[in-house]
């Protein structure tokens, strides 16, 4: 116990001295019509800077150095994967299991395959390419198969076209039949670099190659600050383990992170006319078996013999009859 006691001493003193060295510790709001944001500037060399404006929230975090009254403050990314995917079990729900895309109308590169084994003729696109940009949210409901495991594949574009896709392997548990996933485009996006200097207590930041632009007002860190919800989103990058989701009747669920077993590159042959969604398809309203398979063949239905269909002309004179 005593030797811990010293090791917080050490680390508070080590903390207190930082903070004497540097003026910038603190908390600067920068919000603004349509936009809110702040960052807070921590003692310890850490920083997180809260952004949200439309229908973007982004949480960045990173640490900071000082040198000749200057602040450097740089993003540090955990190595994030574009598909971030949360299952769980409904017992509501009365067959199959139903996948919620929300946000991948902004890559239609993305493609899909339900196949037990990698087969690189079995995706097909969530989106047409052409299809749209903006977020949007899209259900499908398998029904048909068992789902003991699925790919999901995204385009890469460079001088080669061997390798012209990045797959990613997903094993559910068995009992999960409900799943939301996003599209993350912060996983190609580069780590954030600013500059930033004080000037009469106001925080200026500058991104590289750009002039200088007013933050915020400094104001003291509370003493309130959770350093533990800190190392969360320090550990984390602000991809939760599980979240707390609601159902269509209010009630709130938690759902789990499934992470992929796998990824790797390879060329897949997706045809470019069809997809799971189209523009008029909805949240709400679940496109339901339209998965294509390789290993069990379609089977298609005879139309019933004629001579079952009754003739309209008969039924036309009975109607006469009766009438009369």
């Amino acid at each position: 116990m005593k030797r811990i006691s010293v090791l917080a001493g050490v680390l508070l003193f080590n903390l207190a001295v930082h903070a004497q060295k540097s003026a910038f510790p603190g908390r600067y709001n920068g919000s603004k019509m349509e936009i809110a944001q702040e960052i807070m500037i921590l003692p310890d060399g850490r920083f997180l800077f809260s952004l949200s404006y439309g229908s973007v929230d982004r949480m960045i975090v990173g640490k900071w150095t000082e040198a000749g009254g200057k602040l450097s403050l740089k993003e540090e990314k955990a190595v994030s994967e574009p598909f971030l995917i949360f299952g769980r079990h409904n017992d509501k729900a009365e067959k199959g299991k139903l996948f919620t895309f929300k946000g991948y109308a902004e890559n239609t590169s993305v493609a899909l395959s339900f196949e037990d084994a990698f087969d690189a003729n079995a995706f097909q696109l969530l989106h047409l390419r052409d299809q749209s940009t903006f977020s949007r949210s899209n259900s499908l409901n398998i029904t048909s198969r068992p789902v003991n495991k699925f790919f999901l594949s995204k385009g890469v574009y460079g001088p080669s076209e061997e390798d012209n896709n990045v797959v990613y392997t997903f094993v559910p548990a068995a009992s999960w039949n409900d799943f939301i996933s996003y599209y993350n485009p912060q996983a190609e996006v580069p780590p954030v670099n600013f500059q930033a200097v004080l000037k009469n207590d106001s925080l200026f930041l500058a991104e590289e190659g750009n002039g200088e632009s007013y933050f915020g007002v400094k104001k003291e860190l509370s003493k309130e600050i959770n350093l533990k919800e800190f190392d969360r989103y320090f550990l984390n990058a602000g991809v939760p383990d599980s979240l707390s989701l609601p159902d269509s009747t209010g009630d709130r669920h938690s759902y789990h992170q499934l992470k992929s077993t796998e990824n790797f590159k390879s060329k897949l042959n997706i045809p470019d006319h069809d997809a799971y969604f189209k523009r008029e398809d909805e949240a709400g309203d679940p496109v339901t078996d339209q998965v294509q398979t390789t290993t069990v063949p379609e089977v298609s239905i005879p139309a019933p013999p004629k001579a079952t269909v009754p003739k309209k002309k008969t039924i036309k004179k009975t109607v006469k009859k009766k009438a009369l």
